[in-house]
């Protein structure tokens, strides 16, 4: 399953996890995801692996458009 957001200046997603395993980089801009003490910087040129279960928040930094694929399942927001 394939995901888009766009998300606001500053805006984005607070700490959640996902039943299935997620892939996730920028088609514009870019955003951060942050867990378990470490962030990392998403853009179009870096993709980000994000297990199941894995607790993270997203935060953009300007406007991004995210794009996220998801394994077979459902994801939970």
């Amino acid at each position: 399953m394939a995901v888009d957001s766009v998300i606001g200046d500053g805006g984005g997603f607070r700490p959640h996890s996902h039943r299935a395993h997620q892939l996730t980089w920028a088609i514009d801009g870019s955003f951060s995801i942050g867990a378990g003490g470490a962030t990392w910087l998403v853009s179009a040129r870096v993709g980000l692996w994000v297990p199941a279960g894995f607790v993270h928040d997203v935060v953009a930094e300007g406007q991004a458009f995210m794009r996220s694929l998801y394994s077979g399942l459902t994801p939970a927001r």
